[in-house]
């Protein structure tokens, strides 16, 4: 039988269950957002004749399934803007500081080009109005395309300028400002959860590269070391750049340095005066005015005794084209070292060390290889005059090296924290946030057919619960009944003292009152070992009575008397009492 705790213990777990089954409409179902995540390297990509190769630093990706280029993340840019066919010509083979290239060397400084007439050509209306980050790059907006980007695992086709002519754009730009495009339409297609990206830059030194990445739609956990510092992101305008990401530097000091000797910090950038900065992932050195780059050439004056001993571009562009110039000078001048170590907000302390911020001369040889020039070294740092278009400090990659950043639109806001350098595994994590009135994406349909599946689960219990009920009531029992039941425990009677049954035995000899054959009184006039009164009756213990048989005689070893026993009848009892 079915004890009553135990029926009220199946009705409690039922309704449990039931309740825990059925689907809430409170609390959404909330899945994992995804999020890509795409690399940031040396960027090689090879032509089937090796005669276009292209050696740059980017992401490469793919273009409407048969064109690569290599491009970079860029804030400078809302749209996703492309390097195409044209840029390269004889007529565009002059850079910006006025040196010949040749088609090898433009190749790779462009990171490849998107061959217009494999993506479809597409009307430029609003482009120029949603980019205005780049205040003379609009002029050279004239097409744009609707191209298929590979994003690792994922495909996306947008809508991007085409940029054929000019000298200002050096490589294709990932658009990650504000109003990125490609953030948006990812989101909207469920490829990302939020309009989010976190940058590693790796590194581009000499003596210590290494790899990065790019997350969109949330950030890499492994790449950061310690607590984030957190940001507003900006729509102001620094000097006459747009720049989202901008920071105040409170504190910049420069060390310089050598074996034998160490300068007290030289003060760069002082808390009284601050200078407000954009961090830019498309630039690659520290861009500051004139009147900062004067203070580092005057350091070294100062720890060397003589003037730095500068070298022009033109001065080694038979040797090499270096895409960015900063600071070049012998490598054998002064044998010093410089650090830096900046203070943004007096709150985020960050060192650039010297293989950072000093590197031996890297460029492009005539074929468009990368060079290493260890005769030359450069200082990661130029200078701009006021009346610049760009007059605002901006920091680049040289600054990022040692900085995880994270950006978050969905916030607006971004957040800095020291970089993990020894990254194995990354971990990408989304930064979209579950709300009330998101469940996971899911369908009216999915969530239709989950709360059919959950009744369907709840009715599948019920029956396997009667089921147990109906075994414990009907089928148990009748195997109870088939087992051996064990009589009733009868206490034995206070025996007098013992007398031993004299069979030859020896002061071991079991001590035992006289038994009574048949049932009957035994009469013992002479006990042995001991003492029992004459002519008393003692009862058969009930332990003797199990041994089956009408008349059986038991013998106990080592004595020669036979104890008779009776069998007695099985007791009548209830199978349910000892279920």
């Amino acid at each position: 039988m079915v004890r009553p705790t135990e029926k009220y213990g199946v009705f409690a777990a039922i309704f449990a269950l039931s309740i825990f089954m059925t689907p809430t409409h409170g609390a959404p179902a909330c899945q994992l957002s995804r999020t890509i995540q795409l690399k940031l390297d040396n960027c090689t990509i090879l032509s089937a004749d090796n005669k276009a190769d292209v050696f740059s630093w980017g992401i490469r990706m793919g273009i409407s399934g048969s064109e690569e280029i290599c491009i970079v993340p860029s804030t400078v840019t809302n749209s996703t803007i492309f390097t195409a066919t044209g840029l390269c010509d004889d007529s565009q083979l002059v850079d910006a500081n006025q040196i010949q290239m040749t088609r090898n060397q433009c190749l790779s400084r462009r990171g490849g080009l998107v061959d217009t007439s494999k993506v479809t050509s597409v009307s430029t209306e609003g482009l120029r109005e949603l980019n205005p980050g780049w205040i003379e790059l609009a002029e050279n907006i004239d097409s744009a395309a609707s191209a298929t980007l590979e994003l690792d695992q994922d495909t996306i086709t947008m809508i991007g300028p085409l940029v054929t002519k000019g000298q200002l754009l050096t490589q294709s730009h990932l658009g990650l400002a504000s109003g990125a495009t490609i953030l948006q339409t990812l989101k909207d297609s469920g490829k990302i959860g939020a309009r989010s990206w976190g940058l590693n830059s790796g590194s581009q030194s000499v003596v210590a590269p290494r790899s990065g990445s790019l997350v969109l739609g949330g950030s890499d956990g492994a790449s950061r070391n310690g607590r984030f510092y957190d940001f507003p992101i900006s729509n102001r305008l620094n000097g006459k750049r747009h720049c989202p990401l901008q920071v105040r530097v409170t504190s910049m000091t420069a060390i310089i340095s050598n074996a034998t000797e160490t300068l007290p910090p030289e003060p760069i950038v002082q808390e009284s005066d601050p200078m407000d900065v954009c961090i830019e992932p498309y630039d690659n050195l520290f861009r500051m005015p004139d009147t900062k780059v004067v203070l580092f050439t005057g350091l070294v004056q100062k720890f060397t005794g003589k003037s730095l001993d500068t070298i022009g571009v033109k001065d080694y562009q038979n040797e090499l084209l270096n895409i960015e110039p900063g600071i070049v000078y012998p490598s054998d001048f002064g044998n010093f070292n410089i650090s830096l170590r900046i203070t943004i907000n007096n709150s985020l302390t960050v060192e650039i060390p010297p293989h950072e911020f000093q590197r031996p001369l890297k460029g492009l040889d005539k074929t468009g290889k990368p060079v290493v020039d260890m005769e030359k070294t450069e200082m990661q740092i130029y200078g701009y005059t006021a009346n610049e278009p760009q007059d605002s400090p901006v920091f680049g990659k040289a600054f990022l090296s040692q900085l995880y950043l994270f950006v978050d639109y969905e916030t607006m806001t971004f957040h800095l924290a020291n970089q993990n350098m020894d990254v194995s595994t990354p971990i990408p994590t989304s930064s979209a946030e579950c709300t009330s009135s998101d469940s996971g994406g899911l369908s009216p349909a999915a969530k239709g057919l989950i709360g059919v599946g959950a009744v369907v689960g709840v009715l599948l219990l019920l029956v396997a619960l009667l089921g147990y009920c109906f075994y414990k009531r009907v089928w148990r029992p009748s195997r109870e009944n088939r087992r051996p039941i064990t009589p009733p425990y009868v206490d034995p009677p206070t025996p007098d003292p013992p007398t031993t049954v004299d069979g030859g035995g020896h002061d071991g000899d079991i001590p035992l009152a006289p038994v009574p054959r048949n049932g009957g009184t035994v009469e013992n006039n002479e006990p042995t070992r001991g003492t029992a009164a004459p002519n008393r009756t003692v009862p058969v213990l009930a332990e003797a009575a199990i041994v089956a048989g009408p008349q059986q005689e038991h013998a106990i070893p080592g004595n020669p008397v036979r104890i008779p026993v009776t069998s007695r009848p099985r007791p009548n009892s209830d199978p349910g009492e000892f279920a």
